[in-house]
Formats: C-alpha cells, sequence, structure tokens
C-alpha cells in the first residue's frame, strides 16, 4: 500500500543506492540531506493494478512477444480503474504529501539506477500535479506505472538481460519545489579525465535539462577547492553532491533545485560511466544485440534531420552521454 514515513534515524552503513529510488531517499533523508516531504506508492500498489483485467490481459499479449506501442500502453494503463482501497490510499498520501502544493510523481522500478546501468530517461515522471485533483493524481500515477512497459525500457533491459518476469513500478510523491535554479552534479564528469566535478544549472525546474530541451550552464569545478566566483547555489550544489558521495561511497549524479537560498536534493544515483571509451564506437560488431537510443535521444532527441548533419559538415559533433565524436569529412553523406 501507499505509505508515508516519518523520518528515518540516519544508517549505521553507508550503502550505495542500488536498488529502489524511494530506498536511496530513505538514506537520503537518514543522512541529514535536505529532500522534499516524500511518500512511496509501493510496487503492492503496481502489482495491484496489474492484475486487473486490462493490463493483465497486455502484459500476458507482451509476454507471447506481441508488440505494443507507447500509446496503446498508456491507454490500457488509464483507463485501468485502481482497486478502491489503493486508489483511497494513494489519494490520502498524496494530499499529505502536498499540503496545499504541487507534486512531482516521479518512477521508482525494481530495476532502476543499479551500480553498472542508469535507466535516465526510460521511465515516466509528472510534474506539476494537483493532489486536490484526485483523478489527475491517479491518472499521473497510472501514467508512471504503463512507462515500465514502454518498448524503449523493455529493449534496454532485454539488452542488460534483465528478465521482465519479475520487474514491478512503484512511484514516489514529491513536493514540487518552486525552483530559481536547478540542475545536476556529477561528483565527477564522465566526460572528463582530470576527476573534476561537473555542475550543470538551468532557470527553473530541472527537468527541460533532464529531457535535452534547454541547454545548461556548466562549471567544472575542483571538488576540494575553493570557487569564489561561483554562484551560491553552483557552490551548494557542489558541497551536498561531494557529501553524499562521501556517504554512498562512490561516485554520484544528483539532481538538485535552489529555491529562497536553499538547495534541495530531489534525486541522487550512482554514475554508472567515469572512463572515457578509446574507441569511436560506431564499428564494433553489434552480433545479434538490441539496439536502443536511450541516453543519447536524451540529449538528442529524435531522428537527426539532413540540416543537422549538413551543419557538422562544418564542424565536429561530440554526443554529450557517449563522449564520441562524428567529424566531417566533406557533408553528410560521408559519413
Amino acid at each position: 500500500p501507499p505509505t508515508h514515513s516519518p523520518r528515518p534515524p540516519p544508517t549505521t552503513t553507508p550503502m550505495s543506492c542500488r536498488r529502489q529510488r524511494q530506498m536511496c531517499i530513505r538514506d537520503r533523508i537518514g543522512w541529514g540531506i535536505r529532500v522534499p516531504d516524500t511518500g512511496v506508492v509501493t510496487a503492492d500498489a503496481y502489482r495491484a493494478v496489474v492484475a486487473q483485467p486490462g493490463p493483465a490481459r497486455l502484459l500476458a499479449e507482451m509476454a507471447d512477444e506481441r508488440e505494443h506501442g507507447a500509446d496503446e500502453i498508456d491507454r490500457v494503463f488509464r483507463e485501468t480503474s485502481p482497486p478502491a482501497a489503493v486508489r483511497s490510499a494513494l489519494v490520502a498520501l498524496g494530499q499529505a504529501i502536498a499540503s496545499g502544493h504541487r507534486l512531482a510523481v516521479r518512477s521508482s522500478a525494481t530495476v532502476e539506477d543499479l551500480a553498472h546501468s542508469s535507466f535516465a530517461g526510460l521511465y515516466r515522471s509528472v510534474l506539476d500535479v494537483d493532489a486536490e485533483d484526485s483523478d489527475a493524481l491517479v491518472e499521473a500515477v497510472l501514467s508512471v506505472f504503463a512507462s515500465l512497459w514502454h518498448p524503449q525500457a523493455r529493449t534496454y533491459r532485454s539488452a542488460l538481460g534483465i528478465d521482465d518476469h519479475d520487474v514491478a513500478m512503484a512511484v514516489v510523491l514529491m513536493r514540487m519545489i518552486p525552483a530559481e535554479r536547478a540542475g545536476v552534479a556529477f561528483t565527477v564528469d564522465p566526460g572528463d579525465e582530470s576527476g573534476r566535478a561537473r555542475i550543470e544549472a538551468v532557470d527553473g525546474l530541472a527537468e527541460t535539462l533532464v529531457s535535452g530541451e534547454r541547454t545548461p550552464d556548466a562549471w567544472l569545478l575542483d571538488p576540494l577547492g575553493e570557487q569564489p566566483d561561483t554562484p551560491p547555489e553552483i557552490r551548494a550544489a557542489l558541497r551536498e553532491a561531494a557529501r553524499i558521495e562521501s556517504l554512498a561511497g562512490s561516485p554520484q549524479d544528483v539532481e538538485w533545485a535552489w529555491a529562497d537560498g536553499t538547495l534541495w536534493v530531489v534525486q541522487a544515483r550512482p554514475i554508472t560511466t567515469t572512463e572515457r571509451d578509446d574507441g569511436d564506437g560506431f564499428d564494433s560488431p553489434d552480433g545479434d544485440a538490441d539496439l536502443t537510443t536511450a541516453g543519447i535521444d536524451e540529449m538528442l532527441p529524435g531522428v537527426l534531420p539532413p540540416l543537422l548533419w549538413e551543419a557538422v559538415s562544418y564542424t565536429h559533433l561530440t554526443l554529450p552521454t557517449t563522449g564520441h565524436e562524428l567529424r566531417s569529412r566533406g557533408g553528410p553523406d560521408e559519413y
């Protein structure tokens, strides 16, 4: 059932976030990290929903290798009514967390943010949800449930050898922070060998950064050095990210928000890639592997149009996620 627990005592053995996101949030709170008020719709609620006729039939068809598009999957979940007890508990939890504010409804799959793989951008999050509108809140949670079965998520899991049989989705309900600035902090820049941290920031919510809609301001900083010329929110993000890294015991990717002079941590997970690949990545045999644009499509959404290829014929394009470079040889037909 949905749960809203009081803040637990600090953990005695720091652990890296290799399981569900709500466990990571629990640890952050226990470590004294400032996290917005949060509750969890557990995987038991998800299992109660997928036991209903529509989702049960859909999942059975996908288990038989019948393909369904994301729109069809969303429709089936959207038209499903959760059991009455689940719905009432979900709505009560959301309204208690929100307390008159808006909510962020975030994914927390049982296979998400693992030690050696990141599911960033594959599962859905819904921002700015009005918890007083019970139908809107329930629909947002159902849409997050549905994203567990979107084709790109299934393909990525298959590429990692993760069996779909036991996967499930919990949902984190988090009070929205009216961010003046927001961004991400990498305690080790994945694309830089110097060991510096990378802080990225945009005005307003970080969602536009994560989705690739906006290009952020960026700082490469020595985590141990003084930063007198950087904005206060960047110094605070660097300081808090370094603290989380120390407690978690591994490099971290930290999503943060800045409001009224206060830094809030809304998400943190291990960085899954910290070394550059010397190869260009384009000539490796793919065998019978499933290919996905996950990761790249966060920064370069959609098919690259001919005009963009033409533009890079005069320069070179570095893929932000992989660090690979596409260099010009005279025109788009020569790549």
